[in-house]
């Protein structure tokens, strides 16, 4: 359901009434490069049974926790969708603290769900995979019949007992309703055909495919379409890759109508409650808020003249180190003043290059070990009075805006995170502790 308390663009929606933009969406018909997405829920059906039988089968041997093993954002879909209680652990990192966090637990109880999204980078997840299957096999465990593969048509899969294939025409962010996402959220004890039952609770009759006014998907589309800036409250990491696909150099400008746009995908609390109504929210099942969200980016993506499910691939350079400041060695681009000698100054000379621009800080660290990081998002926003983004990776930050990467030392093998771009700042931390506190210092010394 879609509440708006904003006023509708009744013109744009009109237009993509006349151009016949759901039907043409619905039908793969609107240029998308990968449209796998598109149909995923309905091709999906029968996936329900099959992974219900798995997860029967492990849960009768003692498995009661799963691990998805994956580097892309299926992992972040696939929590979105899992079960309320935490029994599903994304693992999308090489990242020390997070595989030992895994293998202090009861490694009896433990399944594997390792899931390759098309054009993911599968060293990382080859390495970790077998991290964790040595240490289930030195438990005594056999460690392929405790490990389900979900892989493009074609790709070789690890060593599994189960091998299930998804599509291969979609982008990792697109992969929801996908096996990629769905398979680990039904071994962690999610049921699938609720689910997907839940994705088509909100458009009933086909109601996204239709080309009419009152299809919230185009509604949805045309205001984040004319939004300068996009704010999501209560919502999840898998919505903010939706989203983002959206930021950065548009090809094609149309008149912004909104501003600031405030979208809550689910119920205010606190904070958010506190600032008052939300200019949009989305309410209902959660799957089927996640459905109606990625047909509305696919229609503002139309509008825009970008094609959100092909995002650009992220830069692969790093920046050269510049300096060290205490536990922080911190990479930039020629742009960087020869002399800048801390945190503060390099971040200073950060903001200073592009006006009043977007800040991405996006971190590729422990969501749990290292949670203080997420804080510095309001710090950094309040002192430089910018829209500030904050992302986990594997999430990607929005394209074009400034972007602060967070990165630490870690012991498994695996490729290292992409660059953070021409404009971007890499602050890799050697000590966590330390280094955390020196970047709090210099964003509160702004």
């Amino acid at each position: 359901m879609l509440d708006a308390a904003v006023p509708v663009p009744g013109a744009v929606v009109d237009r993509l009434v006349r151009e016949r933009v759901a039907s043409r969406l619905a039908a793969r018909a609107l240029g998308q490069a990968r449209p796998g997405w598109v149909d995923a829920a309905r091709l999906a059906r029968p996936l329900a049974g099959q992974v219900a039988g798995v997860h029967a089968e492990l849960a009768a041997d003692g498995v009661t926790r799963a691990v998805a093993v994956t580097a892309g954002a299926a992992g972040l879909n696939a929590a979105a969708l899992g079960p309320a209680e935490p029994r599903l652990r994304r693992l999308d990192t090489a990242d020390a603290g997070r595989v030992a966090d895994v293998l202090e637990g009861d490694l009896d109880a433990l399944a594997l769900v390792v899931s390759l999204p098309p054009g993911v980078d599968r060293r990382g997840v080859d390495a970790v995979t077998a991290v964790l299957q040595d240490a289930l096999r030195a438990e005594g465990v056999d460690p392929v019949a405790r490990t389900v593969a979900v892989v493009p048509p074609g790709e070789r899969p690890p060593d599994a007992g189960v091998v299930v294939e998804g599509p291969a025409d979609v982008h990792d962010a697109w992969t929801a309703f996908t096996p990629y996402a769905l398979v680990p959220a039904g071994i962690a004890g999610a049921d699938v055909g609720a689910l997907l039952t839940g994705a088509g609770a909100q458009d009933p009759g086909g109601l996204h495919a239709h080309d009419g006014p009152e299809n919230p998907a185009l509604v949805l589309g045309a205001l984040l379409a004319g939004a300068a800036d996009v704010e999501l409250a209560g919502a999840d990491d898998a919505h903010v890759q939706l989203v983002t696909a959206l930021r950065g150099p548009r090809p094609v400008q149309p008149p912004l109508w909104t501003p600031h746009l405030t979208v809550a995908t689910g119920a205010a609390t606190g904070a958010e409650a506190d600032r008052g109504a939300a200019d949009v929210r989305l309410s209902g099942d959660p799957a089927g808020v996640l459905h109606l969200l990625q047909r509305a980016v696919a229609v503002a993506g139309h509008l825009l003249g970008v094609d959100p499910t092909d995002p650009p691939p992220a830069p692969d350079e790093l920046p050269p180190l510049a300096f060290r400041d205490g536990a922080v060695d911190v990479h930039a681009g020629p742009w960087l003043p020869a002399g800048t000698a801390t945190v503060r100054g390099a971040l200073h000379e950060l903001l200073a290059r592009r006006g009043t621009a977007a800040v991405a800080l996006h971190a590729h660290l422990d969501p749990d070990l290292d949670a203080s990081l997420a804080v510095l998002r309001e710090r950094l926003a309040r002192r430089t009075g910018r829209t500030t983004t904050f992302t986990w990776a594997p999430g990607r930050p929005p394209a074009g805006d400034l972007t602060v990467q967070v990165t630490g030392d870690v012991i498994q093998d695996g490729p290292a995170p992409p660059g953070p771009g021409p404009d971007g700042l890499r602050l890799h931390l050697h000590d966590r502790l330390a280094g955390l506190v020196t970047l709090a210092r210099a964003v509160q010394d702004l």
